[in-house]
């Protein structure tokens, strides 16, 4: 039996550059809330166009999740 453990690397709460590679990993494991957090404050701290474009591939994931637990009616994707 294989056992692959992952840990969040600690990061600087102050740059934008550690949110924005955890948000991108997190996005690659398909943790598609913890991405989501990690790449807005991310883009908060220091708009990136590419943090953008992961973001908005995040949400999309995230709201078709929502759709299929929740019901396609119950879940409305609204842009800020």
């Amino acid at each position: 039996m294989h056992f692959i453990c992952f840990f969040p690397p600690q990061i600087n709460p102050d740059s934008a550059k550690g949110y924005k590679t955890r948000g991108m990993a997190y996005a690659m494991l398909g943790k598609w809330e913890e991405a989501a957090r990690d790449l807005h404050t991310a883009s908060n701290m220091d708009y990136d166009e590419e943090i953008n474009a992961v973001l908005k591939k995040v949400i999309i994931s995230l709201v078709g999740i929502y759709k299929s637990m929740l019901g396609p009616s119950t879940v409305h994707f609204v842009s800020c």
